[in-house]
């Protein structure tokens, strides 16, 4: 019992500070982004897109969720193994390990774009790995319709990728404006775009917009 209880917690610490500093150093990339150059109103699956930094909430309350997950884990190590505990209560210990795993897991809603390739949910996914991006009208009966507020008026765009790095990932823009200067920044870096071109005046704006471009 020992054995497999201390062979999860290892893992389960290594996987959380795999992730904990995937996501520091994503931050860190944040800086080398060539979009967005401002805040700009984006949803991924995640939830809304804010600026990154090491002050925002979103990294806060991420680093918050690790100490503590780390903290207890550590705590409830050393109480099996030092502290002569029940057996019954080794396996209570050990149920507690997966809502903690999955705390710990929580990813910062991100998305911006470097000269290597695309952050998406603290993901990164190389230019090489992405075949092309589709964008499309959220309507009624659309499956991410509803999915958060005024959903539909959004435009969502969803990126392909080869079979070797899985299958897409999405991300919801607000202004037109935006998705055009995604859409471009994309191109320059040989992502297949032809579905927006052949759709571009389904896209009207929604309104005008003083959203800093990228010159």
């Amino acid at each position: 019992m020992y054995i497999a209880f201390i062979a999860c917690a290892i893992f389960a610490v290594f996987v959380i500070l795999f992730d904990f500093f995937r996501a520091r150093k994503m931050i860190l990339q944040h800086s080398q982004a060539v979009f967005p150059d401002a805040s700009v109103k984006m949803r991924t699956d995640r939830g809304e897109v804010s600026p990154l930094h090491f002050k925002s909430k979103d990294w806060r309350v991420r680093r918050g969720l690790f100490i503590a997950s780390i903290a207890v884990i550590i705590f409830v190590l050393g109480a099996v193994i030092f502290g002569n505990i029940e057996p019954t209560l080794n396996l209570f210990f050990l149920s507690l390990f997966y809502p903690l795993f999955t705390l710990a897991q929580a990813k910062v809603p991100s998305f911006f774009i470097t000269e290597s390739g695309i952050y998406a949910d603290e993901k990164f996914h190389p230019w090489e790995a992405v075949n092309s991006a589709e964008v499309s009208t959220i309507r009624l009966g659309s499956e991410a319709y509803g999915m958060f507020e005024n959903s539909a008026d959004y435009k969502e765009v969803t990126f392909h990728l080869n079979r070797r790095n899985g299958k897409q990932f999405k991300l919801y823009v607000y202004r037109t404006e935006t998705l055009e200067k995604l859409i471009s920044v994309c191109s320059h870096y040989e992502v297949d775009i032809s579905s927006f071109q052949s759709h571009h005046n389904d896209f009207l704006p929604h309104e005008k917009s003083d959203e800093k471009l990228i010159p």
